[in-house]
């Protein structure tokens, strides 16, 4: 009796094994199709686990006191600091989520997802399981066509990816009378770090589906437009400023359609030597094409011409 159930206790115990290792492949073969897509889940043997798990017990706290500044330490060597917690607050509630689904999307039992970006600056990004997927579109705009193309992800799939001009063709910005001050702004702002010398900014674009009863709403911002100027104080539109309450260059624009996520980004990269020497390069190597690396006066005007071109 002994020796029999001995055999089957083994036999029992291998079976489990052999179930868990089945699990274990599939799972690990999940992981490493979502790693060459860019997306997969940070958990327990991801070298980010601890880092997550302290950064959902510092969101934990510092959403409950969201109406303060505040500085939270979760950890001995992870402080996390809480910028605007009163704005974002003030955002969250206009967009209709409650305080509780926030810290219930953040804070949840399931691991975060770790993206890894397609820009050359290979930044990882985190996002919470349910991802907030009413976005279903985001695009990086430099206004050229050499390496501006991102194969989309496969229809109906989960992978979040960031396209880029040559995948916006044939497409428009639908604004209708917000799209004046859309083409004012864009040719400030480029203006302006055309003085700064910068170029290989990236004009970010985002869109996502009006709910009907957002529609047809008479919303007006704060324009980024020179306090003096007289040019468009009386223009009301739909478009606020994504933290309604601080300078910042993300705006929200409503068309009628769509609702666009529209800034300036990415504006660190001064035109020096080494600018110089890469833009005679690509002249080299892409003749009769038009690539990234130009001076900051040409960069400027093509973005201002890109814009021009693909709104109504």
């Amino acid at each position: 009796m002994e020796m029999s159930a001995a055999g089957g206790g083994q036999g029992t115990a291998g079976r489990c094994q052999n179930s868990r290792t089945v699990k274990r492949r599939r799972w690990g073969g999940l992981r490493q199709q979502w790693k060459l897509l860019g997306l997969f889940e940070i958990d327990q043997h991801h070298e980010f686990y601890g880092l997550t798990c302290m950064m959902k017990e510092g969101l934990a706290t510092a959403i409950q006191k969201s109406t303060d500044n505040t500085l939270t330490k979760p950890g001995p060597d992870f402080t996390m600091e809480t910028f605007a917690g009163p704005v974002f607050a003030s955002l969250r509630s206009s967009l209709g989520m409650s305080e509780q689904e926030y810290q219930q999307s953040l804070c949840s039992e399931h691991c975060y997802l770790q993206f890894i970006s397609n820009s050359k600056s290979k930044a990882d990004f985190f996002l919470t399981n349910d991802k907030h997927e009413r976005i279903n579109a985001r695009y990086d705009i430099k206004g050229c066509e050499v390496s501006r193309w991102t194969d989309p992800a496969p229809e109906g799939s989960q992978i979040i990816v960031v396209l880029k001009d040559l995948n916006f063709e044939g497409q428009y910005i639908t604004l209708d009378q917000q799209r004046p001050w859309l083409l004012r702004q864009v040719e400030i702002d480029t203006q302006f770090l055309r003085r700064l010398n910068v170029l290989d900014y990236s004009l970010l674009l985002a869109h996502q589906p009006l709910h009907q009863d957002e529609r047809h709403q008479s919303l007006s911002f704060a324009s980024s437009v020179n306090p003096g100027s007289t040019e468009l104080s009386d223009f009301r539109v739909q478009n606020r400023r994504l933290l309604p309450n601080l300078k910042n260059p993300l705006h929200v624009i409503d068309g009628p359609e769509q609702r666009y996520f529209i800034g300036i980004i990415d504006i660190f990269t001064v035109y020096g030597f080494k600018k110089r020497l890469e833009h005679l390069w690509k002249r080299l190597r892409h003749p009769g094409r038009t690539f990234s690396t130009v001076s900051p006066q040409t960069y400027c005007l093509r973005l201002c011409q890109w814009v021009q071109d693909h709104t109504k």
